[in-house]
């Protein structure tokens, strides 16, 4: 029986795609540059038409590698790339309903105050790391599962991916900064953060702390990577939880023998993403939300109409 060229991971991906581009042309007149936005999706999409298509007619095992796992990578790009729609339905950032959410579930800003008053630097530093875990667990998980557990590898992309394009497409209509819209920096370049009530009663500056280099390694690295990265928007839900534990699931399913090492990263990760002030506690609560929800729908649905490698 021939393959398929396309199987499901195209489809979600595409899918998003197309998504972005009725975003784009519904807000034109309120995105910036829209034709060369739209351009760059076309382009995207042609490439990613292009490597699978390279794919059906040249058998590598690095080639097939990257046409099955493509999805995950090109997520660093839909992530950055979310700020360019974010803003067409509201019309700005909407983090002040969020902190006020937040005052009222916990009576404080836990954003705020847990990265504050538990600021040790042996601390920061645990945090820190277990946040930057995210990434190698994106990057290592799938490779080992495609030499290893073949089956097993399109079963977690196809997870994955529903995962983190559930929150994309979140991402592409809901403006919400998260935790470091508490900075003064924020506010001078959304203006609209700034006019309600401000509940960071003690004048932090999340901004300057989150790209501050202090204390050890990993604080370092992550204070290196949010200061390249000019994105805003892409905090609720947290993809960092939600992601982190879609794949810690995997790995109980699939890796079980190394699943007692990993909890205890991913739930420090899920502390870090408030600990650290990037994220609201109801962003991460979010996360748990679209993980569980993302996850076992896709798996029923994968389990349901069998995927083939192309």
């Amino acid at each position: 029986m021939k393959k398929k060229l396309f199987i499901e991971i195209d489809y979600i991906v595409l899918g998003y795609i197309l998504w972005i581009g009725i975003m784009i042309t519904v807000g034109f007149n309120r995105i910036e540059h829209p034709l060369s936005n739209l351009l760059e999706l076309a382009l995207f999409t042609g490439g990613v038409v292009g490597l699978i298509y390279l794919n059906s007619v040249i058998r590598n095992p690095i080639l097939d590698l990257i046409r099955n796992v493509y999805p995950l990578p090109l997520a660093a790009y839909f992530f950055e790339g979310s700020m360019v729609t974010n803003r067409v339905f509201f019309g700005g950032f909407i983090d002040p309903w969020f902190q006020k959410i937040e005052q009222i579930m916990w009576g404080y800003q836990p954003s705020i105050m847990w990265g504050v008053n538990y600021d040790y630097g042996w601390l920061q530093e645990i945090m820190h790391f277990a946040y930057f875990a995210y990434y190698p667990l994106i990057l290592i998980t799938p490779i080992y599962l495609y030499f290893k557990q073949k089956e097993s590898f399109k079963e977690f992309v196809f997870t994955t991916s529903a995962v983190f394009y559930i929150c994309f497409f979140i991402f592409s209509w809901l403006p919400v900064i998260g935790a470091r819209a508490f900075s003064p920096s924020f506010i001078e370049r959304f203006p609209e953060i700034g006019k309600y009530i401000s509940y960071n009663t003690i004048g932090f500056d999340a901004h300057a702390v989150t790209t501050s280099y202090r204390y050890g390694l990993f604080t370092r690295i992550m204070a290196y990577i949010y200061t390249m990265s000019p994105h805003a928007g892409g905090a609720f839900p947290s993809s960092h939880v939600a992601v982190a534990v879609s794949i810690t699931i995997s790995i109980y399913r699939h890796i079980p023998k190394i699943i007692w090492f990993v909890i205890p990263i991913v739930f420090l990760l899920c502390v870090s993403t408030v600990y650290c002030h990037y994220h609201y506690l109801i962003d991460a609560i979010g996360g748990l939300i679209i993980a569980w929800i993302g996850y076992f729908g896709a798996l029923k649905f994968y389990h349901t109409k069998v995927t083939t490698l192309a």
